[in-house]
């Protein structure tokens, strides 16, 4: 890890710079930072902790650690009360609020399993398998996700989109509930590092019975809402025990797999996973307890939170208008404002009646159409007010609750608040980025992308490479290779393009007769050069686990392309472990792809890991280079359907060998039903998007980033040229297309 300057970082914005780790790399300081610290926390625990005595004694079985986080499920899970017969909305409401963070990253613990070259392993593929169960529909029609947003928009508010600073700053969240996602963000940066807390966090989250609050939730404020019974209880535990049997058969081979001397350390850091999600959960669980179990209380928290919001924007607006004695505007003020007090004193005035809200001059004078705050409050907050008046006793002081004001200070939490995390500067990060790593061969670059957990400093790197080669396909996207079909965007357009380039493919193919023009030995040879490429096989999409990509139309397609590529679950399925079996056949024996031996394997040449670098250099910015993405998504699936796969065919079946890899492409890539047409609605979904939030006036900027990740994997002009192409468009006027940046300098 670099060493240089840090800056303090409080809970808000290290959540904030997590969920957008991808253009804040430097953040990766802060989750290790968080991890090492829940570590030896969970370590120092486990041993003054009798209960975990065992640990050391059958270090073979997990059957105690179950039957622990089974206790545990029924003494701390709900932070709400389940014995109460009658709902209580305000409670749920509440849960509801708080749990979002982590409701609305669910599965992030897993976002990188997918990541070359863990997916290809046995336990990439289990984990990929839990990932994708954990974003599956809860309801037939929508995902958890959007069914909890629209939800907690009918009760509380409308949600941010969770990696905004809209959502980080909300003072509606409490500071606690942050505590949760941020781990779990945190432990997903690193599956390969971590990998058996890992493990013990996915135990953890389901056997604890933490995979089934969001579902509860969901439940519980559907009936506050509608009032209806809701009959979705079987289909959640059903859903639960599925999560449950997943996680527990990925721990099990997991640590079958361990070497005798290596399985007890291993188990003991699996129940060092489980112990750390599951402290920070109880944690999280009592603080919200804490707030939720008086309703009285809990309904006077609301109504503080709402006068922090409010009175910002009425201070000026009452004159000389007095409430119980004071002027308004001057409890308002930000030197005099005390929420307690202005609710105590509304609470005696003449626009409540306690206990009847349908009596009180504030609704039936000041919040009516025509009334001096119609349209002040929205109906959740009209609600709100209505139930904390109907709390109001009309014989007795309002009661004492001790409700928290702290939610009306650090509104505006900034990087140098409190100092639950430290993260090295952005400017020197990417300085020190550009400046180590250009001296380093594609080769290294290969291997640092590949081990990212260790080399996080590789991004900005990163970030250059990629845009430079991109910048080089924009700069020839009227070239005689590949050229863009259209200089604006149309659907149709691109279909026909797709349609012909195919035909074309399929109508060059000509069945081998004979001999075939290459000798095997050059065949082999071919093969091997390809291998630092199909040994990363679907590479360019790993970033699309993120929760920014996954909760998308066109980024769900994009990850089920990816999971295809990768076997569905089963590493044997993976296409690179496939075409690992084919370079065995033909007796060529290649090192693991994370491993210094692969780049120092003599038979590769330096050229063939520039277009696998370019691939893990734009994955990592998911977001950024996704028009880039999807281009280069459709070329790669459309390259070899037809002639090229068929006559591969050809090929090695004249040489008796396996055609599995190249079968296997021929199906899944067709332009039917396949990756191909998979491809090509992605694009139609985003391109769309672009519409409805840019304007139609846009799309054609968007189509040539497209289209110039569809030429990337081409040869591409030389810098000089590139830079011809610039000067030679400005002295004609024309406007150069610029990539957008992220690390500049």
């Amino acid at each position: 890890m670099l060493q240089h300057r840090t800056r303090l970082v409080s809970p808000r914005s290290s959540f904030y710079l997590l969920t957008n780790i991808d253009e804040h790399p430097e953040a990766f300081s802060i989750a290790n930072s968080i991890i090492t610290e829940h570590i030896e926390e969970a370590e120092d625990f486990l041993v003054h902790a009798s209960e975990y005595e065992w640990i050391a004694q059958t270090p073979q079985s997990l059957s105690d650690l179950i039957a622990i986080l089974d206790r545990f499920r029924s003494m701390h899970v709900t932070p709400w009360h389940e014995s109460i017969g009658e709902l209580n909305p305000s409670l749920v409401k509440h849960s509801l609020t708080q749990f979002a963070p982590t409701a609305l990253l669910v599965g992030c613990w897993l976002q990188n399993v997918l990541r070359a070259p863990m997916a290809a392993t046995p336990t990439g593929a289990m984990l990929a398998k839990i990932y994708k169960y954990q974003q599956q529909k809860f309801y037939e029609e929508n995902n958890f996700v959007s069914e909890y947003q629209e939800l907690h928009r009918l009760l509380a508010f409308t949600l941010p989109n969770v990696s905004s600073h809209s959502f980080a700053d909300n003072p509606l969240f409490e500071e606690s509930s942050f505590e949760v996602p941020l781990f779990l963000l945190s432990i997903g940066q690193f599956p390969r590092t971590y990998l058996a807390e890992l493990l013990g966090v996915n135990l953890g989250w389901h056997f604890s019975g933490l995979n089934a609050v969001g579902p509860i939730l969901v439940r519980k404020g559907r009936r506050c809402h509608s009032s209806t019974q809701d009959d979705t209880r079987i289909q959640y535990r059903d859903r639960i025990k599925s999560g449950c049997e997943l996680a527990l058969d990925a721990a099990i081979k997991t640590l079958a797999e361990q070497s005798n001397k290596d399985r007890a350390t291993f188990f003991s850091r699996i129940c060092v996973g489980a112990l750390m999600i599951t402290n920070i959960w109880k944690e999280w669980a009592s603080s919200t307890d804490c707030r939720t179990s008086n309703y009285i209380a809990t309904i006077k928290t609301d109504m503080i939170r709402i006068l922090c919001q409010k009175a910002p924007h009425a201070i000026g607006y009452h004159g000389n208008r007095l409430i119980d004695g004071a002027q308004i505007d001057s409890l308002l003020s930000s030197e005099n404002f005390s929420p307690t007090e202005i609710l105590e004193r509304l609470a005696k005035s003449k626009f409540i009646v306690a206990g009847k809200p349908e009596e009180s001059l504030f609704y039936t004078n000041l919040v009516r159409w025509g009334g001096p705050m119609h349209m002040v409050f929205s109906p959740t907050e009209l609600e709100t007010i209505s139930a904390w008046i109907l709390t109001l006793s009309p014989v007795s002081e309002p009661h004492e609750t001790g409700a928290p004001e702290s939610c009306c200070t650090d509104n505006n939490p900034s990087l140098d608040g409190s100092t639950d995390g430290v993260m090295h500067l952005k400017s020197e990060f990417v300085r020190r980025s550009k400046e180590n790593f250009r001296k380093h061969s594609v080769r290294e670059i290969y291997h640092y992308l590949l081990n990212i957990e260790q080399y996080p400093e590789i991004l900005p790197y990163a970030e250059q490479f990629a845009y430079n080669r991109l910048s080089r396909s924009m700069a020839a996207l009227n070239c005689h290779i590949r050229p863009i079909p259209s200089q604006h965007y149309s659907p149709e357009i691109l279909e026909n393009w797709v349609s012909t380039q195919h035909r074309e493919q399929v109508n060059a193919y000509q069945s081998l007769k004979g001999e075939p023009s290459i000798t095997k030995e050059a065949f082999i040879d071919s093969s091997v050069q390809l291998a630092p490429l199909i040994l990363i096989d679907g590479a360019w999409l790993q970033g699309m686990l993120t929760q920014n990509c996954i909760h998308s139309e066109y980024g769900r397609i994009l990850f089920q392309i990816l999971y295809e590529e990768a076997g569905e679950g089963d590493a044997t399925r993976h296409h690179a472990n496939i075409y690992r079996e084919l370079l065995h056949e033909m007796g060529i024996k290649p090192p693991a792809i994370e491993t210094r031996e692969f780049i120092q394997w003599t038979r590769l040449l330096d050229s063939s890991f520039e277009i696998p670098v370019f691939w893990l250099s734009v994955s990592c910015f998911p977001r950024h280079f996704m028009p880039e993405i999807l281009g280069l998504n459709l070329a790669v699936e459309l390259a070899g359907v037809g002639g090229p796969y068929m006559q591969a065919r050809d090929t090695l079946r004249h040489f008796k060998l396996p055609t599995l890899f190249v079968d296997i492409h021929l199906a899944a890539d067709n332009i039917s039903q396949g990756h191909t047409a998979k491809s090509l609605l992605a694009i139609r979904l985003y391109m769309d998007q672009v519409a409805v939030r840019e304007g139609p006036h846009n799309l054609d900027s968007t189509w040539r980033r497209i289209w110039s990740g569809v030429r990337s994997t081409l040869p591409q002009p030389s810098l000089a040229r590139l830079i011809a192409h610039k000067i030679s468009a400005r002295l004609r006027g024309k406007k150069v297309d610029e990539l957008p940046r992220i690390f500049s300098g």
